[in-house]
This record gives structure tokens, sequence and C-alpha cells, in this order.
């Protein structure tokens, strides 16, 4: 797209003016404070607008691709429901497949001297352990499993800031180990 449709010119050369000045401003005294507080309102108002033409632009976009995800998603999520399906059902008979396998071999290596290292014994054991299903194959997959919350150590536990928050500022709930602070920050009123 090109930013001459989209963004006004004098917009343009505004916010880049008051950039360029807040930037270089200097506060000394009580005008130049009240200069800057005006500088900020500008910077506001600027701000304001440019977010709005922005979400002019974006909202119908968003709005596109929600309308897009909609249309795509029973027909995908159907396709997930039956992949998971079916890799059961194969992981099942892999297993089954694989344990059958696994009797055979071991049936097969009674009969072969450990200590036989011909190649009619090493091309027999190549084939044996070479046996693929299908181009089809199990893999093993890790995961963790919480079995005693009471032996993780303290690393490992993430805290809820957002909960603790409102616990604190909203609730007016003491927790141990929790202070609240009070900073200030410069509030732009237009």
């Amino acid at each position: 797209m090109d930013n001459q449709i989209i963004i006004p010119e004098q917009v343009k050369n505004q916010a880049e003016a008051t950039s360029l000045m807040a930037s270089n401003y200097q506060i000394v005294d009580k005008d130049s404070l009240e200069s800057g507080g005006n500088i900020l309102v500008s910077i506001y108002k600027i701000e304001k607008l440019l977010k709005e033409k922005q979400d002019s632009i974006i909202k119908p976009m968003r709005e596109a691709i929600k309308a897009t995800q909609s249309m795509f998603s029973p027909y995908l999520n159907n396709l997930e429901k039956a992949e998971e399906v079916l890799k059961g059902k194969v992981a099942e008979y892999k297993l089954k497949e694989q344990a059958r396998l696994d009797k055979e071999r071991i049936e097969a290596i009674k009969n072969i001297d450990p200590f036989d290292t011909s190649d009619k014994t090493m091309n027999e054991l190549d084939n044996f352990y070479g046996t693929r299903l299908d181009g089809i194959s199990l893999r093993n997959n890790r995961s963790v499993i919480i079995t005693n919350p009471d032996l993780i150590p303290d690393e490992y536990w993430q805290l809820d800031l957002v909960k603790i928050r409102k616990d604190c500022l909203v609730n007016k709930k003491k927790i141990p180990g929790v202070e609240i602070q009070i900073n200030k920050s410069v509030v732009v009123r237009s």
C-alpha cells in the first residue's frame, strides 16, 4: 500500500515535526513546563488520529481473517479429529505388530550363535532389525507428569502477577512477601 494514500500529508508532517520538537525540548522553568504539556497534548491528539486511521484499515482485515477462519475451521477441526483417531488406530496396530515381530525376533535369536560374525549371520541380523512397517513409524514422545508438587524446587514455580495485583489492589488483601509500590507517571488529557 502507498502510505501517501493512507496517511494524509498534513498529519505525517505534523507527527514528524512534533516528534522532533519533543525530542529536543528542554524544560527549565514554569513556562517551558506548560509548553511541554501542550506538546504532550499535541502528541496525544496526533497519536489518536493515527491510531483511528490505522484501525479503520486494520478492522476490515481482521474481520476478513475472522470470516475466513470461520469458513475453514469446521473442515480443519474435522480433519484434525480424524487424524487423531487414525493415528490412534495406526499406533495400536503398530504396537501389536511390533510385539509380534519382537516375539519372532526372540525366537530367531535363540538359534543364532552370539559369537558368530560370519556374513550370513550378519545379513540375517541386518534383515531382522531392519524391518519397517508400511513406511509408518512410531515415535517416542516425552512428556512431564507432576507426581508430587511438594518436591518441586521453587525455581520451577511461576507467580500469577495478575491475580496478585487484583488481590492486593482491588480486594485489599495482604499477601506475605508482596508490597504495594506507588510510581508516578505522566497523564495527558486533551
